[in-house]
Order: C-alpha cells, then structure tokens, then sequence
C-alpha cells in the first residue's frame, strides 16, 4: 500500500508556485545582455630589430589599445615572461571609445647574442579575461 502511495505522489504535478520578484522583470529570456568592455591593441607583435647587448640601451616600445566594449576598460595587471623586460600601463578605467597604453622596456644587457622572443600577458576585465602581446628582436655582441 505505501509503495501506492508513493508511486501516486511522484506522479502528481507540483503545486507549489513562485512569485515573481518585485520590481523585476519575470521574463529572463527578454532580459539585455550585460554591457562588457572590449580590448582592441594596434599589434599584437612587435619587431625591435637588432639591438647591441654591450651597449646596453634599453629599448622601449608602446602597444596602444582601443576600448571597443560598451563598458568602463580596466587593466588589472601585466606579467611579463623574463626579467629583462617590464612593464607600465594605463592604470585608470579606459572609457568605450578611448584608448589606453602598455609600455614595454627590453634590456639586452642580460640576454646572450641571437634572436628573442619575449610575451607579455594583459590582464583586464574583458570577457576573455587576458590578451597575450609579444616582442621581438635579435640580440648582436658589437664591441
């Protein structure tokens, strides 16, 4: 008898209903997605060409991006994959429209003659949450 009983309640359907929330929407379907920002660099890969190690000049270089999101653009770190080279950044928000830098110092001081290839990881607030940039070069012994 008592598996008769159970086997009525689970066929049952629920009579149990749910409120909609005040002041929002019930149709989730209809709902806009969330406006995001969105980072767009002028390159991604940047070619310093060959640079004197025993000379020693450390070389800058400037990635320039666009926020082409719909919503406030924040860098939230910049690693970079050697310790010859480092990084500065725009570090306040970057507005829909506008544009930020990443600027990348190289020291070829500490590097042995020969080509190099050196990423660098951008952290943001962006959907894909990071963008790899690279650079670039040859390292010559002139003394």
């Amino acid at each position: 008898m008592c598996y008769i009983i159970l086997l009525i309640l689970l066929f049952l359907p629920p009579s149990v209903t749910i409120p909609a929330e005040s002041g929002r929407n019930s149709h989730t379907a209809c709902q806009q997605p969330k406006a995001t920002p969105q980072i767009d660099f002028d390159q991604q890969i940047r070619d310093l060409g060959q640079l004197s190690r025993s000379k020693g000049k450390k070389q800058k270089c400037r990635f320039t991006f666009t926020n082409t999101g719909e919503a406030p653009l924040v860098v939230e770190q910049v690693e970079t994959t050697c310790g010859c080279t480092s990084a500065t950044y725009t570090r306040k928000p970057v507005a829909p429209g506008h544009q930020g830098h990443v600027t990348i110092t190289f020291d070829p001081s500490s590097q042995s003659p020969g080509l190099f290839r050196k990423g660098i990881t951008v952290y943001a607030n962006t959907p894909g949450g990071f963008t790899r940039l690279f650079i670039k070069g040859e390292v010559i012994d002139n003394e």
